[in-house]
């Protein structure tokens, strides 16, 4: 294991609460142009490209804000999960008349590196996601077309009057690969399992006191505190087979890790065929899928890895590959305008770039100078790097997502507002000397949001110099005050429906929270919003925290880029994975058209 594996793994199991291994990763990656974004992924609806050979979900009628999980799992959720596989977007529901590609269906996607795991309690990373999502069916799942929590091998769940109780009702007639049958006695070990192994998903759902087994098909979690979240944060738990477990289980491996390390036994919509580690994994259609299959639905999926951006875009125009993911802006809008593709937009929910400043010490100990950089950053600037595909943010959580504050405005460069600020803070502009590290390689969107930002404050007078270092460097200026930055830049996301994912960088003890933030009015009403099971008082603690924490200025809310891709006409239902890492594959939506 290198140095920075292992720091980058102390790390994250030093702070699990947060999103951490994903927004590491982001700056670990250091893939340069392709804009990574290991990190975080969130998004909105799809915006339809233009004319009807779309092949992405065209976006519903309203752009409102996501109805909060909470008050989704509070009564008990009925819908036909058939109907979601079968038509996951309007698109494909319009399409009665398309002709599909007969059977067998060979899809060749490439990604930019190999899975880590195939062990879904262990993952964290979107590559792994691409198989274990596709794999392992969770309690519930998202509609990403529509941001809802869906029932999934759950059919309906409802909570306690009291938010410490949920029940949730299994499907009937599940099977898993190797012929086990889906039962609560298996819902409960796999959550068992997961916290037990306290790697992956463990962190969200670690609020769980007990699993118990209230008949062979319903299942009652309880939590320690009240808890609205709990369906939310059951989609990010695979369900893995019972049977398998306890077959492979040793007493030096009781959780069977060294099975699941190379063997997939789940229920989902693919099974493992082969994995050649560092070079390809094969999925193949699950014939024992309790759900329906459409015609022009993918039978073989081959994930090739291919590193480097410019060859995984040379493939695809080729036609050597029938799906890429991580497009720089620049060149999904050049093939999109090609014969035979068309440019899908996303509207994201991530910050990217998100500056943290360092509290803890001068300058930024001083809240005038912090909110000094918030009026200083040029923001059009940053629009411009993405080309236009991008807006201003309004705070810590996005207005477009569940629980986010409407009523707070985009930010806007004012430099006389600046001024005035630097003023009232007392400091001599021309004292200030800002160390900016940036953890990566650099040449992507984090060190064009530093340089932006130098030069905003060139223009006031103050020197800012900025440092690109490895990943494990950068990690180790920061775990003492005397040698962190003063301000670093990161992407913020959610990774569920859960609005309280966002405000996670705002806890003293979050290894990400950059700024070493620390307000205990603002850390007590966190907490008090986790626990909050009525959604009208809940989102008034959310609303007020909002304004609560763009008032003291912890950091600068950067940016909002679009996620764009270019798709070839001939595939339909692709739905970008908004909260999971936004580059991960849902491959049971996808379609092919005979072309």
């Amino acid at each position: 294991m290198s140095t920075e594996q292992a720091l980058l793994d102390e790390t994250i199991a030093t702070f699990p609460w947060c999103l951490s291994r994903r927004q590491f990763l982001t700056v670990a990656a250091g893939f340069g142009t392709i804009s990574m974004l290991t990190a975080c992924s969130p998004a909105s609806p799809v915006v339809p490209p233009p004319a009807a050979t779309s092949a992405v979900p065209p976006a519903p009628a309203t752009q409102a804000a996501a109805p909060a999980p909470a008050t989704q799992a509070a009564a008990p959720t009925q819908v036909a999960p058939a109907t979601f596989a079968a038509t996951p977007t309007s698109q494909a529901a319009a399409s009665t008349n398309t002709a599909w590609a007969p059977p067998p269906v060979t899809f060749v996607y490439a990604d930019s590196a190999d899975v880590s795991h195939i062990d879904p309690a262990l993952i964290t990373d979107f590559w792994s996601f691409s198989v274990t999502r596709n794999a392992y069916d969770p309690l519930v799942e998202i509609d990403e077309t529509k941001q809802t929590l869906i029932p999934w091998l759950a059919t309906s769940w409802e909570t306690s009057a009291d938010g410490t109780k949920t029940t949730f009702h299994l499907r009937d007639g599940v099977l898993f690969t190797d012929g086990a049958k889906l039962d609560a006695d298996t819902v409960k070990l796999n959550i068992d399992r997961t916290l037990q192994l306290k790697q992956g998903p463990a962190y969200l759902i670690n609020n769980i006191k007990d699993v118990s087994v209230a008949d062979p098909m319903t299942v009652v979690i309880t939590t320690q505190a009240p808890d609205p979240f709990v369906a939310a944060h059951l989609v990010k738990v695979g369900i893995v087979s019972g049977q398998a477990i306890k077959q492979h289980q040793t007493t030096a491996d009781p959780w069977a890790q060294e099975f699941f390390k190379d063997n997939i036994v789940g229920s989902g919509p693919y099974k493992l065929d082969s994995w050649q580690h560092g070079s390809q994994i094969t999925l193949v259609k699950n014939d024992k899928w309790w759900n329906q299959w459409q015609p022009g639905s993918l039978d073989k999926i081959i994930i090739k890895v291919v590193a480097e951006t410019a060859p995984r875009v040379q493939m695809i125009e080729r036609g050597e590959v029938d799906f890429i993911n991580q497009w720089p802006p620049s060149e999904a809008l050049r093939v999109g305008k090609l014969p035979n593709f068309h440019l899908g937009e996303f509207n994201t929910f991530d910050t990217e770039p998100i500056f943290y400043m360092y509290t803890l010490k001068p300058p930024f100990d001083k809240k005038e100078l912090r909110k000094a950089m918030q009026f200083a950053f040029d923001y059009k600037a940053m629009i411009d790097y993405y080309q236009g595909h991008a807006v201003t943010p309004t705070g810590p959580i996005p207005p477009d997502y569940a629980g986010g504050a409407k009523d707070l405005q985009p930010f806007a460069q004012d430099l006389n507002m600046a001024r005035s600020l630097i003023q009232q803070s007392g400091v001599d502009p021309a004292s200030i000397q800002i160390d900016f590290p940036i953890a990566g390689a650099g040449g992507d969107q984090f060190e064009a949001g530093a340089t932006i930002m130098q030069d905003a404050l060139n223009s006031l007078g103050i020197k800012m110099m900025i440092r690109k270092m490895p990943p494990a460097l950068w990690t180790e200026l920061y775990a003492k005050p005397d040698t962190a930055g003063n301000m670093t830049d990161l992407i913020q996301s959610p990774f569920t429906l859960d609005p309280t994912q966002f405000l996670a960088f705002y806890y003293p003890d979050n290894f990400f929270n950059m700024a070493r933030f620390n307000n205990p009015s603002i850390v007590a009403t966190l907490d008090k919003i986790k626990t909050t099971v009525d959604a009208s008082q809940r989102d008034t603690l959310l609303h007020d925290v909002q304004h609560q924490i763009r008032e003291e200025a912890p950091c600068v809310w950067g940016c909002r880029p679009k996620t764009l891709l270019a798709v070839p006409d001939y595939i339909d239902g692709y739905a970008m994975q908004a909260t999971d890492y936004r580059w991960s594959m849902n491959f049971k939506t996808i379609r092919i058209k005979a072309h």
